[in-house]
């Protein structure tokens, strides 16, 4: 079942989140951390949180959702939100993590989540 057709059942806009949309958009941080910033694998495993067979699974479309992935990397508006992530968690690494990187971060993820999620748009998801 596709994200669409869950649109029509009964699930939060959440569980559809957590299922797919927040993997796929880990994915594309992933993805542009290796591909456009040129970090290795163990690098971003390292900074993410995420072990090195993880980074693997999610740039081999193993984990999240390649075609959702694709369209947050090629679509601007998306695009422009994963590079803002993805660039504030890389420097918060570098600088060590200070107060307030987590909740940019969550609100981030949240927001670009919430656009992107047909279920949040419905339902009046405050981010």
């Amino acid at each position: 079942m596709t994200t669409l057709q869950r649109y029509h059942t009964m699930e939060l806009p959440c569980e559809i989140a957590s299922r797919e949309i927040l993997p796929s958009i880990r994915a594309a941080i992933v993805r542009y951390l290796v591909e456009e910033r040129g970090l290795s694998k163990y690098s971003v495993a390292k900074i993410m949180g995420l072990t090195p067979a993880a980074v693997t699974y999610y740039l081999k479309g193993k984990r999240g959702n390649p075609e959702l992935e694709a369209k947050l990397l090629d679509e601007p508006r998306y695009r422009e939100i994963i590079v803002k992530i993805a660039d504030m968690i890389l420097n918060a690494w570098r600088e060590g993590f200070k107060q307030g990187v987590y909740s940019r971060y969550k609100k981030m993820v949240c927001v670009l989540c919430a656009s992107f999620n047909p279920r949040a748009q419905e339902a009046g998801c405050p981010h």
